[in-house]
């Protein structure tokens, strides 16, 4: 990892002081010795524990201000958006009973959960777009990583979309989020979208 030990964990005390002190402890997995994650995820929350991968910073950014937006991102959601099981089964239920399709529910909760943290929550709280929407992945990217970063390109548009149908997309979900309704509405207009 290319931050030092006690800079990741002064990052992570920082992220979670501000977003109130959640109900977590950090664990950095140690991959080099094997005690890594069985699956190589970059990064989990399970049981009030965060887990850190060493996969978690993209090349060419600053690693320190990347793993603060990312921690402040991780930590939102603890408080902010869903919140609780409750709240994040209520929307996935929402959802299907749109689609009748509980994988795309999910992708339509899943998406609506973040951008209502980066877009809605984030930049009021900080004064500032999260860093993590000013950098570019170099790796392949999952379907919902695609759609996040199309929505992050309209807002800030640092390259261009290399597919239109995904832009076109991501104009109607931005539409969608930046509407003064109740999150299950949303989750429901995301939904149709998707489908």
């Amino acid at each position: 990892m290319l931050v030092q030990m006690e800079e990741i964990i002064k990052t992570f005390n920082q992220a979670w002081m501000e977003l109130h002190c959640p109900p977590v402890t950090l664990k950095i997995e140690d991959e080099k010795h094997g005690r890594g994650f069985e699956n190589h995820a970059a990064f989990s929350a399970v049981n009030g524990e965060v887990r850190l991968g060493s996969k978690v910073i993209p090349r060419g950014c600053d690693p320190q201000k990347y793993l603060l937006w990312f921690f402040r991102h991780e930590l939102a959601h603890v408080h902010h958006c869903p919140y609780d099981l409750r709240t994040a089964y209520s929307l996935e239920k929402a959802a299907h009973d749109i689609l009748g399709n509980w994988d795309l529910a999910y992708l339509a909760t899943h998406l609506f959960a973040d951008l209502q943290v980066n877009i809605n929550y984030l930049p009021r709280r900080f004064g500032e777009i999260p860093y993590f929407m000013q950098v570019l992945k170099g790796r392949r990217l999952s379907l919902l990583e695609q759609l996040l970063q199309e929505v992050y390109f309209l807002i800030n548009p640092i390259s261009k979309s290399s597919d239109r149908t995904l832009e076109n997309i991501a104009r109607e979900i931005l539409a969608v989020m930046l509407l003064d309704k109740p999150w299950h509405s949303k989750v429901q207009i995301l939904a149709i979208i998707l489908n």
